[in-house]
């Protein structure tokens, strides 16, 4: 890693351009610029957005999401993942985590979970 996460994913980015633009090689600049989009959303800070809770439902013994818009019912996965989202932990952290808990990786499963999260305006994901 050069300096930190942001540092990094910058510099890649001008790498992929400079591949794709000054070299010609389409393949070699997308694959860049998609390293350093995961860099960078492996230092982001998820939360949820201020109108979302993360509730526990006693009845079907899940957590819940609750947002304006209707409720999301969680599996443990699920739950465990958002109740780390503080706004303090990066998204690295929260895999390292929960990869020591569950004794696997979980790199992607975690990067793809907030990610549709964040899509649907459920998670904020905060740089460095």
């Amino acid at each position: 890693m050069l300096g930190n996460c942001s540092e990094e994913a910058t510099l890649l980015n001008f790498l992929g351009w400079a591949q794709h633009a000054c070299a010609g090689d389409n393949e070699a600049g997308l694959a860049t610029h998609q390293e350093a989009l995961a860099v960078a959303f492996q230092a982001a800070r998820p939360r949820l957005v201020p109108y979302a809770r993360l509730r526990w439902d006693p009845v079907r013994e899940k957590h819940i999401l609750l947002a304006p818009e209707g409720g999301l019912v969680l599996n443990e996965t699920g739950g465990a993942i958002l109740a780390l989202c503080d706004g303090q932990r990066s998204v690295a952290d929260i895999a390292a985590e929960l990869g020591a808990r569950y004794n696997r990786t979980v790199d992607q499963d975690v990067m793809t979970f907030l990610n549709r999260l964040a899509s649907k305006g459920l998670v904020e994901l905060h740089g460095e």
